[in-house]
């Protein structure tokens, strides 16, 4: 991708913070150590050094859970995705932007299952997206209608997703409408940017996220129908999407998914399935392979759209880390029973 010389400058100033930013960042091979402790407190002790840690000693206070550490740890990671965002040069926006709705489609969906009544818990919301950013997500939160819902989608800017909720029907396949309408919209996204990294990326999400979906009903021991998947496909063929859709059981789909692009990552699972049995097992490694994939991609893109994104999936999974392993803490599951999750 060729940038003009003031977007590059741009870049060239910003690239510099963000890498000083990730030297206090929490690694996987810290938490091996950090597993080990016997309390919340003693866990983010041992977390001090890093960003994430100093944040959440200045909040902690003596008696509180992992829930209520991880509204501060979502707190965090916006704080942190959000630093630079204003100086950076609009595709990079785009792409940060189109990435994070899905965390607003989260939010969608919270309001959704409170206004028809199928969540009878108290909605809190996470700090991210676009509705987060424009701070409407308070007004979403308390929306008592999907009209209303629609209402301030179609006002962020975020008319297809309004439209879909317009539309109504049944919740599960408005949900489904919602996912598949932002998947399409990552691929949208990374053909107008120009950017092939961030394209790959987007793309490799969309089939991983189609993979899931088949894994999950062979696991139950269940046929997925062709409407239950993404209507988008990246690097999988039509062909092999309704192969796979004749399957019952992980190890003839896992089986197939090595005839595809895919055959590394289903060498890969089929091995794990084999050795444990463990469908969950499997889905840590597909989330694995997608951080493969985007560091792959994103580690010659200094200076461009797609850096900006990597350091924006970089602090998303360092927050999904330090919120796993303080639940890991709170619930004093055996460390060995967590790392082979890694």
């Amino acid at each position: 991708m060729r940038l003009e010389g003031g977007v590059q400058s741009l870049y060239a100033k910003i690239t510099p913070l963000i890498e000083s930013k990730k030297i206090r960042s929490i690694e996987k091979k810290e938490v091996r150590e950090i597993i080990k402790s016997t309390s919340i407190a003693e866990a983010i002790d041992k977390m001090s050094k890093t960003d994430v840690g100093a944040y959440l000693i200045e909040r902690f206070r003596q008696g509180a859970s992992a829930k209520d550490l991880e509204l501060f740890s979502w707190r965090f990671l916006a704080d942190k995705v959000y630093e630079f965002y204003e100086d950076l040069p609009s595709d990079a926006k785009l792409a940060i932007d189109s990435y994070l709705n899905k965390y607003d489609l989260l939010n969608v969906k919270a309001a959704i299952r409170r206004i028809i009544g199928t969540s009878a818990e108290a909605v809190v919301g996470v700090p991210l997206g676009c509705i987060y950013r424009y701070g409407k997500l308070e007004e979403l939160l308390q929306c008592n209608s999907m009209g209303k819902v629609s209402e301030l989608l179609g006002s962020l800017s975020m008319g297809k997703y309004a439209k879909i909720i317009e539309m109504g029907g049944d919740r599960i396949k408005l949900e489904h409408a919602l996912e598949d309408e932002y998947f399409r919209n990552l691929l949208r996204v990374g053909r107008a940017i120009g950017d092939a990294h961030i394209l790959r990326v987007f793309g490799v999400l969309v089939d991983l996220t189609n993979i899931l979906i088949l894994l999950r009903s062979v696991a139950r021991g269940k046929k997925a129908t062709r409407q239950d998947l993404l209507s988008q496909i990246y690097m999988l063929s039509s062909k092999e999407m309704e192969k796979f859709c004749t399957f019952f059981n992980v190890e003839e789909f896992l089986a197939e998914l090595t005839r595809t692009y895919y055959h590394h990552l289903a060498t890969r699972l089929n091995k794990a399935y084999m050795s444990s049995g463990d469908p969950a097992l499997l889905e840590s490694l597909i989330n694995e392979y997608a951080n493969y994939v985007a560091k792959q991609e994103f580690w010659v893109s200094m200076f461009t759209p797609a850096y900006m994104l990597s350091y924006t999936m970089f602090k998303e999974n360092e927050m999904r880390l330090v919120t796993s392993v303080l639940k890991v803490v709170e619930e004093q599951v055996p460390s060995d029973m967590f790392v082979k999750y890694l």
